[in-house]
């Protein structure tokens, strides 16, 4: 039940735009943490604030799960992000470029809502695809 309540959540709030879908699946305790963003994105407010943010930077972002995992109350999906880069993103203006940006997520879903979730993404990446770092910029493969 886990894997459906993570992809309902994807499709209705982030795919369809349809913010009426946070507090049905956000939890009013809900933590995010995402290592590009500056503070845990906290309760169904904090992530209205996110969702506004990537949304108006990026009005016609789809996100598709392309690997999914769930294990009793845990999801971990594997996703890909596509959009236009046609408002602010934070301080960045507007490239006009249609970008792909892939990541992960896992998440802790209570009560048909999510709890907790850490998110990891390739903003280096998105960074290039915009124009704010040159695609000349490499960074060496780490192993751990």
């Amino acid at each position: 039940m886990s894997e459906a309540v993570f992809r309902a959540h994807y499709e209705q709030i982030w795919n369809n735009k349809d913010t009426s879908g946070i507090p049905r699946f956000i939890a009013p305790n809900y933590r995010g943490h995402d290592p590009s963003e500056p503070a845990v994105i906290s309760g169904v407010e904090g992530y209205k604030l996110h969702f506004t943010t990537i949304t108006t930077a990026f009005p016609d972002l789809r996100l598709t799960i392309e690997g999914i995992l769930g294990v009793d109350e845990r999801v971990a999906a594997r996703w890909l992000a596509e959009g236009t880069h046609t408002g602010d993103l934070g301080e960045f203006p507007p490239s006009g470029v249609r970008v792909r940006l892939k990541g992960m997520s896992i998440a802790l879903i209570r009560n048909r809502q999510l709890v907790e979730e850490h998110s990891v993404s390739d903003t280096l990446g998105l960074l290039k695809q915009i124009g704010v770092i040159p695609d000349t910029v490499a960074v060496p493969p780490v192993l751990f």
